[in-house]
């Protein structure tokens, strides 16, 4: 981190937290605010976002994004060219809010998201919007710090505080139990000051004194969550699927971790330490955010010689960060049974086409979609689960 986003967050939360006067906006509103170089608050798919910045003159803050979203209407959000100091984040929030409010659609549902009335207005107009609304003028967006898009922080990390670790752990699919969570909030008592949750279903222990990592490392909740994944099981996401969701129309939890962990096994070598992000929507609502990931997967209904059966439609190429952009959707309708064969021959494919220190989606996106379709179609049926 560059800045310090909790207590901004934290006050931003207060101000809106039983705020009456904002209890009847158009829809749902989403906000993230981070100090980290690597975009992991995953702010191009908020309502608002607000990533590190720097003014000339040496002052850090954030600038600010808006409209971002995904399920059927993905959208990036807009850069409107406004810097926001920590003591400012609070106003330029209640403005942005206040301009939603106002002008956002409450006729249809469907549409009654920030992301189509920032489209409507484009970038300078909801900029024009917001400066009627706050308190005093606003300022040119500065130097943006974002580096790229990384999406965790599992491992073991050094603080700015001198002496002290972060722990990041990897729950895959973010599946505990109870007593699980429970545990982990002993150890977060014993060796560190607090847990804390991310985006990407994995927590964090913070504040680990150096002198105490190794007998945290050796606790056994580590080997079942541990530090150091490979790139498959690091990197995957999944919603709560058909299990227990009414929307869903695939199993997608069980599914995703069994095809994580056949990845690491077929193809894990060579693919570096890197997380291969992995997302799993059992429907088109987008709750795993699978339009960002390396690999995104949305349930669907497949047919095969015999019968219906589950399915996935397939898309590659997603990032956050720097060069953002959501996934192209390359195959549909794959039954389920026949994706781990598929996605060996594409990652197979990307070990033997990759270029130095190229991700796999930098490299999907320079190759068509006919050609990765291909090479999902050339594996055979899988031996795996239905």
């Amino acid at each position: 981190e560059v800045i310090d986003a909790y207590p901004v967050a934290q006050a931003i939360s207060d101000y809106f937290t039983g705020n009456r006067e904002y209890a009847n906006l158009p829809r749902k509103f989403k906000m993230s605010v981070t100090g980290c170089l690597e975009d992991c608050a995953q702010a191009e798919i908020n309502d608002i976002g607000m990533l590190p910045a720097r003014l000339e003159d040496g002052t850090l803050g954030f600038n600010a994004r808006v409209g971002g979203g995904l399920s059927d209407g993905p959208r990036m959000a807009s850069d409107i060219d406004v810097f926001v100091r920590p003591e400012e984040a609070v106003e330029i929030t209640r403005g942005i809010a206040q301009v939603f409010g106002e002008l956002g659609d409450r006729e249809n549902r469907w549409t009654a998201r920030m992301r189509y009335l920032v489209q409507e207005l484009g970038p300078e107009g909801f900029r024009e919007e917001l400066e009627k609304r706050t308190a005093f003028e606003l300022t040119p967006a500065g130097e943006d710090l974002t580096k790229h898009y990384r999406g965790d922080h599992v491992g073991v990390h050094a603080q700015k505080d001198e002496g002290l670790y972060y722990v990041g752990l990897n729950v895959p699919v973010g599946r505990m139990s109870g007593e699980q969570f429970v545990e982990a909030g002993r150890l977060a008592g014993e060796y560190g000051a607090e847990i804390r949750l991310a985006t990407d279903q994995n927590f964090i222990i913070t504040g680990v004194p150096e002198e105490r990592l190794d007998d945290l490392l050796s606790e056994p909740l580590l080997k079942r969550y541990s530090p150091s994944p490979g790139a498959f099981e690091r990197g995957i996401v999944a919603c709560t699927g058909s299990e227990f969701c009414r929307f869903g129309i695939v199993e997608t939890k069980i599914r995703a971790v069994e095809w994580a962990r056949e990845m690491d096994e077929r193809v894990g070598d060579g693919i570096g330490q890197e997380a291969v992000r992995m997302h799993f929507s059992g429907c088109s609502a987008s709750c795993a955010q699978p339009q960002i990931g390396d690999v995104g997967f949305r349930g669907e209904t497949a047919k095969t010689k015999d019968a219906l059966v589950e399915g996935v439609d397939i898309g590659l190429g997603g990032s956050l960060g720097r060069d953002a952009a959501f996934i192209d959707w390359v195959e549909g309708a794959k039954p389920a049974d026949d994706v781990p064969d598929a996605l060996v021959a594409v990652f197979e494919k990307f070990k033997d086409e990759r270029r130095e220190d190229e991700r796999f989606h930098e490299w999907a996106r320079r190759r068509s979609n006919k050609d990765l379709r291909a090479a999902l179609r050339s594996a055979g049926k899988n031996r795996g689960r239905g």
